[in-house]
């Protein structure tokens, strides 16, 4: 039997979702969506995925805020889960700013589907 990967895409914006729910169905992932970080926080209280998509700029709980929970409260192996950043901020400037946020990819917005595709394949 093989195993069947999982995704979490957390993102405020209904659109984004659906665009990484379309793809995952393409690729055969399970999918899973959270819109804010305390969605997700509760999420991965009960179960464990294989990437985490996850935007910066959300109400409630932030990105930044939810990568660090993640990272810093989480037992193994959901605070060592990949998490690729999704965010309109300049891919360089971002990467200054948090370079001791424990990320391992980041896409630009706007970002093409072929793009995200490859970043997940990639990732996952």
């Amino acid at each position: 039997m093989t195993k069947t990967n999982r995704i979490l895409v957390v993102d405020d914006t209904a659109t984004n979702r659906l665009l990484v729910k379309s793809i995952a169905i393409e690729l055969g992932i399970e999918f899973y969506e959270a819109t804010n970080g305390k969605e997700a926080i509760d999420f991965l209280d009960t179960k464990n995925v294989d990437l985490i998509l996850m935007d910066i700029e959300m109400p409630v709980m932030s990105g930044i805020e939810t990568i660090e929970f993640i990272r810093s409260k989480f037992a193994y192996p959901n605070n060592e889960t990949p998490i690729v950043v999704l965010t309109a901020h300049d891919k360089e400037e971002f990467a200054e700013m948090y370079q001791n946020l424990r990320y391992d990819g980041i896409v630009s917005k706007p970002y093409t589907i072929e793009k995200l595709k490859s970043v997940i394949v990639k990732t996952i």
